[in-house]
């Protein structure tokens, strides 16, 4: 919420690194790209949500919002502790 995760495009504004691109694959590393859609972390997520989905009959849809911050309401507590997981 506050875009303060360290990443290399943060990094790179207050000249710790000298680059903005993402270390795993060479896109730029912004917050949202750390967390949910670099391509080595997006099939680990995608991989998840599947198990989630077919093995644990989770019947949401999870995106990067839900992913991030979880569901509301108490019957989604073991959902959001998977998802911190």
């Amino acid at each position: 919420m506050t875009r303060i995760l360290p990443t290399n495009q943060y990094l790179t504004r207050y000249r710790v690194k000298d680059s903005e691109l993402c270390s795993r694959c060479l896109e730029i590393d912004t917050v949202e790209h750390s967390i949910w859609s670099c391509g080595t972390i997006a099939p680990f997520i995608s991989h998840a949500v599947v198990f989630l989905n077919s093995k644990c009959k989770v019947e949401v849809d999870i995106n990067m919002k839900q992913y991030l911050f979880g569901f509301q309401g108490n019957k989604f507590l073991g959902l959001n502790h998977a998802l911190l997981e």
